[in-house]
């Protein structure tokens, strides 16, 4: 059908790298989306997000987006599972009255050179709140050969991240910086399917742990530390295959390993239908695991007879799994002639296993979240 025609061919320019790594010719148009984010710990996030896509010669383009995240959280807890009184730190950890808790701003400005069989990408991006900046510059080059059917991209991206405690603590670092490198191949296998395999390098400098993550137990209390150096090495394989007319199911996984002796790994599969000319429907199950650091202790276990260099009250560092499922609806309105107007709507939910390092600092034994889109593309 026409809608899952067309849908398959913005599978085939959708690969798990940045957007200026998409392999085909920039297509004009404007998207305005809105995301809702809520969890069982209290943490809310709504994000209004504005991008535009546009040639500004025969090769030339430009790519700007504005996302704006409004950001509300609940107050934080000790590891005996009691709320503190009145701590209010970042907006991860912290309430207030206001109607939210942070406010972070990300505009990003991108240019395209399309020549022949190659595109070139460069742009920057960053973000700001009241806490937090980030600036990065990105690079990517793209090639296009065996009559289209082989694309290789390779991008590089660096980042300046600085932090701006909320609260009265001296670091003895406050910047990070972020180094990055990517290479993808996407190979054509026939007019139906297509096979994209993705690495990645990334280094991590400075300061790379939160300056509020802290523990609290009857005998010891210190703030995180990390080692200030960190090195990973992602790599990605998906496979795209339309189904006759009506289906299409996009397959990937996901194997990550760092030097801080984590691995993780990441299952995700999509199903699309098309419903109608106009409508498309799709489902989504994703599975994630990941090993803890190699120097993450359990919380009972720190005592100020042994204070190690390293100290790990972040959940995200120990060892656990996550769940999530979700559903999404495209609308291609069958009484406008113009057939490039789309609508889409999303919805997921998502929960990770049972883990002590969230029960002692948000009083929850896991954490249960839905996340939601609805958003328009138009393209010129």
């Amino acid at each position: 059908m026409q809608m899952m025609k067309h849908y398959f061919s913005l599978l085939l320019g959708f690969l798990l790298v940045p957007l200026s790594m998409i392999a085909e010719v920039l297509k004009e148009g404007v998207d305005v989306s809105y995301d809702f984010y809520s969890d069982n710990v209290g943490v809310i996030v709504n994000a209004p997000v504005i991008g535009m896509k546009k040639m500004i010669s025969e090769k030339w383009g430009v790519i700007a987006n504005l996302r704006i995240d409004a950001i509300t959280a609940a107050s934080m807890y000790y590891a005996s599972g009691k709320k503190s009184d009145k701590v209010i730190v970042d907006a991860v950890t912290g309430a207030s009255d206001r109607p939210f808790d942070d406010l972070r701003v990300a505009p990003d400005l991108g240019f395209v050179y399309e020549s022949g069989m190659s595109r070139t990408d460069f742009g920057f991006y960053g973000s700001t709140e009241r806490d937090y900046n980030v600036f990065a510059v990105r690079m990517s080059e793209q090639l296009s050969f065996n009559d289209a059917n082989t694309i290789f991209s390779l991008g590089g991206v660096y980042s300046f991240e600085k932090w701006d405690p909320a609260i009265n603590r001296k670091l003895d670092k406050k910047a990070k910086h972020v180094y990055s490198v990517n290479a993808a191949l996407t190979q054509l296998l026939n007019p139906h399917a297509y096979i994209a395999l993705n690495f990645e390098y990334t280094m991590q400098t400075g300061m790379l742990s939160s300056p509020y993550r802290y523990i609290n137990t009857p005998t010891y209390g210190a703030f995180d530390r990390y080692p200030d150096r960190r090195q990973s090495f992602p790599v990605a394989l998906t496979y795209v295959q339309q189904l006759g007319e009506d289906f299409a199911t996009h397959l990937s996984y996901r194997f990550f390993a760092d030097t801080w002796e984590m691995t993780s790994h990441t299952a995700d599969a999509k199903v699309y239908y098309d419903v109608s000319d106009s409508v498309t429907l799709g489902m989504r199950g994703r599975y994630y695991t990941q090993s803890g650091v190699g120097f993450i202790k359990p919380l009972d276990e720190y005592s100020p007879d042994d204070d190690p260099d390293y100290v790990v009250g972040e959940y995200k560092y120990s060892e656990f799994s996550a769940y999530s499922a979700g559903m999404s609806l495209f609308y291609r309105p069958a009484f406008i002639e113009d057939e490039n107007i789309v609508l889409k709507m999303s919805g997921n939910y998502y929960v990770t296993t049972d883990n002590s390092y969230i029960k002692a600092w948000y009083g929850e034994d896991n954490v249960k979240a839905i996340y939601s889109s609805l958003s328009f593309n138009y393209e010129f």
